[in-house]
């Protein structure tokens, strides 16, 4: 017999992760940002993130904030485009965002 220790992130943690970014896209003027702009500003929190929270078996909690920055990142580009529907593109905008160079929480 042995124990392991499954850390993964609690509700108030992937929260407080999803406000980081949200505070990052909330102003409107940064629709006039570059998505190289844009990734650059939110590398540094998502490393941070993935470096104080990547355990063994955080992958899935971790993958819902990967998903959250996706689905932030294709509404500030509709929006930036003047896009009325708010998850089209998402294919798109996932290639742009790795073209630009964007991190990934999940390792």
């Amino acid at each position: 017999w042995y124990w392991t220790l499954q850390q993964v992130p609690s509700k108030k943690a992937m929260k407080k992760m999803r406000a980081n970014i949200k505070e990052v896209f909330s102003s409107p003027s940064k629709l006039l940002w570059s998505m190289e702009e844009m990734v650059k500003l939110l590398n540094p929190k998502i490393i941070g993130m993935r470096n104080y929270y990547a355990r063994r078996f955080a992958r899935p909690w971790l993958w819902k904030i990967e998903k959250y920055i996706n689905h932030k990142f294709t509404r500030w580009y509709n929006r930036k485009k003047q896009r009325n529907y708010r998850f089209g593109n998402a294919a798109k905008v996932g290639e742009l965002t790795l073209q630009a160079g964007l991190a990934s929480i999940c390792g």
